[in-house]
């Protein structure tokens, strides 16, 4: 499946402040996930595992439409650079056996 995007040059620009809410959204996601990593017993932490403590809190600053899904890559990003022993799941790191995202 393919997409072309025109951007005419009248077009709205993105703007500072959705920039920043952004950064300060991906700042408190990487507490909280340093957070969940340093109570967890080594070898617990994985995506899922993140994933699935990170549904049943209330995150100010999700995306309206996508929530804690459109940030998955993030989150995922963040869990390499804190944990980098870490290995997606092969169920979990793209598509699962049906073809469908897990998240």
């Amino acid at each position: 499946m393919s997409i072309v995007l025109l951007a005419f040059p009248n077009a709205p620009k993105v703007s500072q402040e959705a920039i920043q809410k952004e950064g300060e959204l991906d700042d408190r996601l990487e507490r909280r996930i340093g957070e969940i990593v340093n109570t967890s017993e080594p070898g617990e932490v994985d995506l899922a595992y993140i994933m699935h403590v990170l549904c049943y809190e209330e995150i100010e600053g999700l995306p309206p439409g996508g929530g804690l899904v459109s940030k998955r890559q993030t989150i995922e990003e963040i869990l390499h650079r804190l944990c980098p022993n870490t290995r997606p799941d092969d169920e979990d790191s793209e598509q699962n056996a049906n073809g469908e995202d897990s998240w």
